[in-house]
């Protein structure tokens, strides 16, 4: 994550939510991204989503090679606190000439989000199940990525998480993390604190 500037729009129709944003590095826009997300959902348990993302902004002022994403995501509810969700994308960035180290050290180009002629399809599934109301909340995640190591030196294509979520008084909450690094045996811990001002 970073700090930038975003303007977004949002449109809601009976249970369809669309969002639009677009966000830059800084005040310029200059540099930055296209979004557009739109969620659906269908009764009570089943919730779908389509996004796109596209580096377009890097094109008003710099030579720049785009980004596409894509992805798909889907969450069906089977009980209280009982659900299953995953999420399938495409990350396909195209080519230019005209981006290379030396064009981006003098400034007149942006530099790639990802490697040029470059295609990855990550996937990820997870249950969310109850904890007979010890916590609120406690996740498995399975993630695929083709060619991970491209990304990450030596990383596995094949990744995981455990989490546990847990509320402290009206306004935070409390996750603890468990999951694999670059290796899937390499075992890492995240604990994160998220409170809400008012």
């Amino acid at each position: 994550d970073y700090s930038h500037d975003a303007f977004e729009v949002g449109w809601k129709k009976a249970s369809n939510q669309l969002n639009v944003m677009i966000g830059t590095e800084d005040g310029n826009f200059n540099k930055g991204y296209l979004r557009v997300n739109d969620d659906l959902k269908l009764g009570d348990a089943l919730k779908i989503g389509l996004g796109y993302r596209v580096n377009v902004l890097d094109l008003v002022q710099y030579d720049a090679v785009l980004t596409h994403a894509v992805d798909f995501r889907a969450k069906f509810n089977i009980a209280e606190k009982l659900a299953v969700y995953g999420e399938a994308a495409a990350i396909i960035t195209g080519e230019n000439d005209d981006v290379n180290e030396a064009s981006i050290e003098a400034g007149s180009a942006a530099k790639p989000l990802y490697a040029q002629d470059s295609k990855y399809f990550p996937v990820y599934a997870g249950i969310e199940f109850p904890t007979a109301g010890i916590l609120d909340k406690a996740f498995v995640e399975v993630e695929y990525v083709t060619d991970r190591d491209e990304l990450n030196a030596d990383a596995d294509e094949l990744g995981w998480a455990v989490g546990l979520v847990k509320k402290v008084g009206s306004r935070s909450k409390v996750q603890a993390t468990v999951y694999s690094e670059n290796k899937i045996s390499d075992v890492g811990l995240s604990v994160r604190l998220t409170t809400t001002i008012r």
